[in-house]
C-alpha cells in the first residue's frame, strides 16, 4: 500500500474519531492534517478550498475530505478519504 494512501486513511480517521459537534467543528482538524501535519497544501489554498466547499450544498467535512483524497490520489483517493 502506497504511503500516501495510508496518510489519507490515517488523517481522515483521526478527524472522524476526534471531531465532535458536526461538520463545521471538524474543519480545523482537517486543516491541521492537510496543512500542518502532511503539508498537502498551503494555508491560503486551504482557505480557498474551504470557501468553495461552503458554496456547494451538503456537509462541509465530507466535501473537504473528498477533495483532499482526490487531490492526493485522484478518483481512488476520494472515496478512501470519505
Amino acid at each position: 500500500m502506497n504511503n500516501t494512501y495510508w496518510e489519507i486513511t490515517a488523517a481522515m480517521f483521526r478527524t472522524g474519531i476526534l471531531g465532535y459537534g458536526g461538520g463545521p467543528s471538524i474543519v480545523p482538524l482537517i486543516r491541521y492534517e492537510a496543512v500542518t501535519r502532511y503539508g498537502w497544501m498551503k494555508d491560503d489554498e486551504f482557505g480557498e478550498v474551504l470557501a468553495i466547499a461552503n458554496t456547494l450544498p451538503g456537509p462541509i467535512a465530507t466535501k473537504l475530505a473528498a477533495y483532499l483524497g482526490y487531490r492526493q490520489k485522484g478518483w481512488r483517493g476520494a472515496p478512501l478519504a470519505l
